[in-house]
């Protein structure tokens, strides 16, 4: 089904933010398309089999050359490709974890654990300067336990060139969302302030809070992923804060 988001739905972000407070429609429309395989002589009622799924957008009205970026960033961040593998296609990608599995199987004759790769990559916010997409990978090859990750991406649907924070907060935020960031995260994790991060069970370098590049922008503010083990042990989970762009409205460009 086609979807079509206005820029009517963000809110004060028409009115504070220069970059999106034009008042037409994105033409940034999408549908959303899916991909399957399975290994060979796998029944749906057999857990001894690999199964590679993917939804994600597809954006026909873009300039053909920023789709291509669009759809080799998707590429990266959802089909399971590993990273030294170049961009490959989702028909690629899926076919080599099935090969893997295959592969697995006739070495090992007794294996009868299943596989999956699930990517789901889905649109947070368009405009006319902005598509963000955020891109959930949950995988399974076998081991104790499955792995979770988030990515995003960030784009200019004119250009395709990456949309950073940079990019409509002035010079010098750094500190200040840095600061913002540990308040929502403390919050998210009821944590007091008192708390020191290593006593909750986080590793930051000396100690100290610091966001991560790894962000995306939802109509309500700017959402930080921190995946598992990237800043606590796999039981933690992943960590998820957000930070209202009403808090930032004094550092808009």
């Amino acid at each position: 089904m086609r979807i079509i988001f206005a820029l009517g739905v963000f809110g004060f972000l028409i009115v504070s933010c220069s970059q999106f407070n034009k008042k037409e429609e994105s033409k940034a429309a999408f549908e959303m398309k899916s991909f399957s395989l399975t290994s060979p002589g796998c029944a749906k009622d057999s857990s001894a089999c690999a199964t590679y799924d993917l939804t994600y957008p597809e954006f026909n009205q873009l300039d053909t050359a920023v789709q291509l970026i669009l759809k080799n960033q998707l590429s990266k961040v959802i089909s399971g490709a590993a990273e030294d593998a170049g961009t490959k296609s989702f028909e690629e990608a899926g076919m080599d974890f099935i090969a893997d599995y295959e592969k697995t199987k006739a070495e090992l004759p007794e294996y009868g654990m299943g596989w999956y790769y699930k990517g789901d990559a889905r649109v947070l916010l368009t405009s006319d300067s902005l598509i963000s997409i955020q891109a959930d990978a949950d995988v399974f090859t076998g081991g104790a336990h499955g792995m979770f990750s988030t990515s995003f991406i960030n784009l200019d649907p004119k250009t395709g060139a990456l949309y950073l924070l940079d990019s409509f907060l002035k010079p010098g935020y750094q500190s200040f969302l840095n600061q913002l960031g540990e308040e929502e995260f403390r919050k998210e994790l009821d944590m007091s302030d008192t708390t020191t991060l290593d006593a909750a069970g986080f590793e930051f370098p000396e100690n100290r809070f610091q966001l991560n590049e790894n962000y995306g922008f939802r109509k309500e503010g700017i959402v930080f992923v921190f995946n598992s083990y990237e800043i606590a042990a796999y039981a933690m989970g992943t960590t998820e804060i957000i930070i209202p762009y009403e808090r930032l409205k004094d550092w808009f460009k």
